[in-house]
């Protein structure tokens, strides 16, 4: 759970380990893109695409609290994907040309994922 990453993650200093948090970017649960698409296809329901920011926030907080915890006490740098899914105060699965940033509800497509190598520049600086 939360606490016992959490008491990993104090151990990095002493083994001499640099940490890194990851924000989720995730938006959606159940989201997918092959299911949004069939459905748009067959006239279907359209499927929600986006969340207001402050519930996509609520949904990581107690994740948001740890990782506010371990930079403040510098054991951890948090890497912040969010700005590549959220704009205008809502949150999105879609990029702004309306393709697809999830395939799913917890994986990004590969478009997605190589828009995000700037905010992992930290991890591969010296």
């Amino acid at each position: 759970g939360a606490a016992a990453r959490e008491e990993t993650a104090r151990r990095w200093p002493a083994l001499g380990m640099r940490g890194f948090g990851l924000r989720r970017g995730r938006v959606l649960p159940g989201f997918g893109a092959a299911r949004a698409a069939s459905r748009a296809l067959q006239g279907g329901a359209p499927v929600a695409t986006s969340v207001s920011r402050g519930a996509a926030d609520a949904r990581v907080a107690a994740l948001e609290a740890t990782f506010a915890r371990l930079a403040a006490e510098g054991i951890a740098t948090v890497l912040d994907p969010r700005e590549r899914f959220c704009r205008a105060g809502r949150c999105h699965a879609l990029d702004a040309e309306g393709l697809p940033l999830y395939f799913d509800d917890n994986h990004v497509t590969t478009s997605a994922a190589r828009s995000l190598a700037p905010v992992f520049a930290p991890v591969f600086a010296p």
